[in-house]
């Protein structure tokens, strides 16, 4: 169970608690005064005290929820293998030429940019330019995003429309490309 499902659930069982212990307090301190208006504050506890059953319900539900989420996350996780030691970039962008090369599009630039690190996590980045038909980019970019690599598009953008004569030309599409990592502890505290 990661960190934030955690904090989440405490969360939902803080609010239940402080929810019942309040109605419970207000039920006994009413209860030893014994006013005249001890049977209508006791019939709005009651509603309270139902109120808070029923967000307790509620509350239960969603957390219900959150861990078949969870399951399904680390059942995909399971499925997708996890984050390598060592990103195979070399490997990636020769994957990368080949899909290229697959879908008429025609590589035009590769360039290293700053890498990122966070908590145990390292991201280097990547610029790179192709050119190729609207039709042949987008079969490109549904290709990339189908390999099996710790790898992501953050960004992309589109340049090119029809000339003068209504024909549409070649398109050039800048991505950047992120291939993660996990960032050795040696390497974290560089980072």
């Amino acid at each position: 169970m990661n960190l934030t499902t955690k904090w989440s659930l405490r969360m939902i069982d803080l609010a239940g608690g402080a929810v019942v212990a309040a109605c419970l307090g207000a039920f006994v301190w009413f209860a030893l005064l014994r006013t005249d208006r001890t049977s209508d504050v006791v019939g709005q506890l009651r509603g309270q005290l139902q109120a808070a059953r029923h967000q307790a319900r509620v509350l239960r539900a969603e957390c219900d929820r959150q861990r078949l989420s969870l399951n399904a996350h680390q059942t995909e996780l399971g499925e997708t293998g996890e984050l390598p030691v060592h990103a195979r970039v070399e490997e990636y962008f020769r994957n990368l030429a080949s899909l290229a090369a697959q879908h008429r599009v025609r590589v035009m630039r590769h360039n290293p940019l700053a890498s990122r690190t966070y908590s145990g996590l390292l991201e280097r980045r990547f610029s790179y330019q192709v050119t190729g038909a609207t039709v042949d980019l987008a079969r490109f970019l549904r290709a990339i995003e189908l390999t099996e690599f710790w790898a992501d598009v953050a960004y992309l953008k589109i340049e090119g429309g029809p000339n003068s004569a209504g024909v549409l030309p070649e398109r050039v599409a800048t991505l950047t490309i992120s291939v993660f990592s996990a960032l050795a502890p040696e390497e974290e505290g560089r980072g």
